[in-house]
């Protein structure tokens, strides 16, 4: 019994790191019009925003359903308005992320806007990732959860096996009794 539950523990536990070791084959294969669509939104040029003014940014979205994503920073480190598509927002270390999903194939119109009492210089880029860029990684992340949960049973099961003692035999005098 020891054995075997050893030997189907490291079976286990060699099926959980193959499903690993093919999602992360593939993932990274499947994201890659992902990773170079946001690679892709770098900064521009700075441009200065009077008090009032605004910066006009258009974006034709070709492969609706999209995730549009806007970065900006600015020279005062506090958020612009915006105006034009409802976003989500987010700041990290002083840069300004904006994200939607645009459902059809339009142009859509952002202004960021300078709602301050001075004048600002902004830097901004943008970029188009098609959702469906990340519909082909969806059954290897899943494969990864999975294979990571295999393994873990695996070195379980195979952690008990080689932890259990061999179990006695009882002798042939013992048996007559």
């Amino acid at each position: 019994m020891r054995k075997g539950l050893l030997i189907a523990g490291l079976v286990i536990l060699v099926i959980g790191v193959a499903l690993v070791g093919i999602a992360f084959y593939y993932i990274p294969k499947t994201l890659a019009p992902l990773l170079n669509s946001v690679n892709k939104t770098m900064l521009g040029p700075p441009a200065s925003l009077g008090v009032g003014e605004s910066i006009n940014i258009s974006e034709t979205i070709t492969k609706a359903p999209a995730l549009v994503i806007l970065l900006y920073n600015d020279s005062i480190g506090k958020p612009l308005s915006v105006i034009g598509t409802p976003s989500q927002s987010a700041s990290v270390s002083g840069m300004y992320i904006l994200s939607f999903v645009a459902d059809t194939n339009s142009t859509l119109a952002i202004g960021l806007v300078n709602n301050y009492s001075s004048p600002v210089m902004v830097r901004y880029g943008y970029s188009e990732i098609p959702a469906n860029s990340l519909a082909g990684a969806t059954p290897f992340i899943f494969m990864l959860f999975i294979g990571g949960g295999v393994f873990i049973v695996g070195l379980i099961v195979a952690v008990i096996g080689a932890l259990m003692k061999p179990r006695q035999r009882q002798s042939p005098s013992n048996q007559a009794s």
